[in-house]
């Protein structure tokens, strides 16, 4: 096959998608994923052996993918945790009182 055939221009964007997945390099996926989209219509005519191959391609990307994402999801959390100040480290006093490490305690004074 031609260098230039959409099979090859497809299975070189999965190649690339995948590489940048492994590298942690996802800014250029929206690109990426809009030229992935109108090579896959050219690519209908195809044989079965190539549409597999690809189909292949694509699925092990999409796992990559999901990785990412739930990487991703929970970096946010854990970050929006530590900046919100909810992160807790908990331990428990000589008389047995649960405490969290860094909290100030409050303290309600009472006048008569």
């Amino acid at each position: 096959m031609a260098a230039n055939d959409p099979v090859s221009l497809l299975r070189a964007a999965l190649e690339e998608e995948h590489a940048a997945l492994i590298t942690g390099r996802l800014d250029g996926l929206d690109a990426l994923a809009a030229r992935k989209a109108q090579l896959s219509v050219m690519v209908r005519g195809a044989g079965a052996a190539d549409l597999d191959h690809l189909r292949a391609m694509a699925a092990r990307n999409g796992a990559l993918m999901q990785a990412a994402r739930a990487g991703l999801s929970a970096a946010v959390e854990r970050l929006g945790l530590l900046r919100g100040g909810r992160a807790e480290l908990s331990t428990y006093d000589r008389q047995g009182r649960h405490r969290l490490i860094g909290q100030v305690a409050r303290r309600i004074e009472k006048r008569a």
